[in-house]
């Protein structure tokens, strides 16, 4: 919890700072940019971390969620800013909902998407900034509810189609490696 208060304090502190060495201003604050700077994003990290240790379950989670909706409400939800402690707890609120719902959702259905998507998470990732830097390129910022919510939908399809192709590729290529090897070794054997 001391990481995400020093993150927190840092991050309104750290991003008017303009000059230095573009890939540190990159992953400090979003002068140059950069959409996921480590100043604040790397509090989701800390808030992951300190999460894993606990229960899942509602009780365990709702009071922690009641708890970053007091802070939204008591800095106010007037400063959104990516670096404001109010937009860092209201999204903390909402993932942390998610996680209930997500470990129920998974005790009934078998999660083979979800876990798909964690072992390509790389993949994933790289293929949804990819997808949304096209987006905002072609001036698609401000949408409505429902074009926003099919646009999130294509975007996850895509990713996802996108990282199962690196995964096959990933996969034939390890093939014909083996396959090369087992040759290699075969003709030896026979020499």
């Amino acid at each position: 919890s001391l990481a995400v208060v020093a993150v927190l304090a840092l991050a309104p502190e750290l991003e008017p700072w303009r000059s230095g060495p573009v890939p540190l201003l990159a992953a400090l604050n979003r002068s140059t940019g950069s959409l996921f700077p480590l100043l604040p994003w790397a509090a989701f990290v800390w808030c992951g971390f300190g999460a894993s240790q606990r229960s899942t379950a509602w009780k365990s989670v709702l009071p922690v969620v009641l708890a970053c909706v007091a802070v939204v409400a008591w800095f106010g939800r007037a400063n959104l800013t990516a670096t404001s402690a109010a937009f860092f707890f209201e999204r903390l609120a909402w993932v942390l909902l998610l996680v209930p719902v997500c470990v129920a959702l998974s005790a009934r259905w078998s999660p083979r998407l979800v876990l798909f998507a964690g072992r390509e998470s790389l993949a994933v990732y790289l293929a949804h900034l990819a997808l949304i830097e096209l987006l905002a390129l072609g001036g698609r910022n401000q949408l409505g509810l429902v074009a926003s919510a099919a646009l999130y939908l294509a975007v996850l399809a895509a990713s996802l189609a996108l990282a199962h192709g690196w995964r096959t590729l990933s996969g034939a290529r390890a093939d014909r490696a083996r396959r090369a090897a087992h040759r290699r070794e075969s003709s030896a054997r026979a020499a």
